[in-house]
């Protein structure tokens, strides 16, 4: 009786703790929407490892999310520096990759010989080919990700732990590329000569 109590106070437990992690999820996203710019694209949660201190995550300015503005231009609405926006110029990562390899079958076949068919039949069981399966999984690796400002003179480095796919959407979707960082110095050197002509 006591075991069977335990094992379901262990599950109540368990459940309300999923629960609670998707609640608080849900609710810290409805928060996020609520600040974020009207023009806002799309945006990006990183994970809790994830060192924000650099564009202005501290106290109660927690930074959880990247956002996108027009322009592939970021700004992190949490921060205590909200109104501050920024280019994603470089992301460093090396995925982290781990490979198990299991191998069954050997032994199981000489010993199931054994018994049926003696010494001869251990031999031949065990002279079977193993079976082996391999299965290869991601693990979290480091992060280091790059953020300029507007006119490139400052940058900011934002450090975390993640996986591919949320690299592969930051690859996509918030990196500046080599042609759009030429096109922004261009854009800002023409600003420049510009303001240079209307000073003389």
């Amino acid at each position: 009786m006591k075991e069977e109590i335990r094992f379901w106070g262990f599950i109540i437990i368990v459940c309300g703790a999923v629960i609670w992690y998707f609640y608080s999820q849900a609710k810290e996203k409805d928060s996020f929407k609520k600040i974020r710019p009207e023009n806002s694209i799309r945006y990006l949660r990183l994970n809790e490892q994830t060192d924000f201190s650099s564009v202005g995550s501290r106290g109660n300015h927690r930074v959880h999310f990247i956002n996108e503005l027009p322009g592939k231009v970021i700004n992190f609405p949490e921060s205590y520096r909200s109104e501050n926006r920024y280019y994603l110029i470089s992301v460093d990562f090396t995925a982290n990759y781990k490979t198990t390899t299991d191998v069954s079958g050997h032994a199981g076949s000489a010993l199931v010989g054994g018994l049926i068919a003696g010494p001869v039949g251990a031999i031949i069981g065990g002279s079977r080919k193993p079976n082996v399966t391999t299965t290869t999984s991601e693990e979290g690796a480091d992060a280091i990700l790059v953020f300029a400002s507007l006119d490139l003179t400052q940058t900011y480095t934002v450090t975390t732990k993640t996986k591919s796919n949320i690299i592969q959407e930051l690859k996509a979707h918030y990196l500046l590329n080599s042609i759009e960082v030429q096109n922004i110095q261009s854009q800002l050197a023409d600003e420049s000569d510009n303001s240079k002509h209307l000073e003389s």
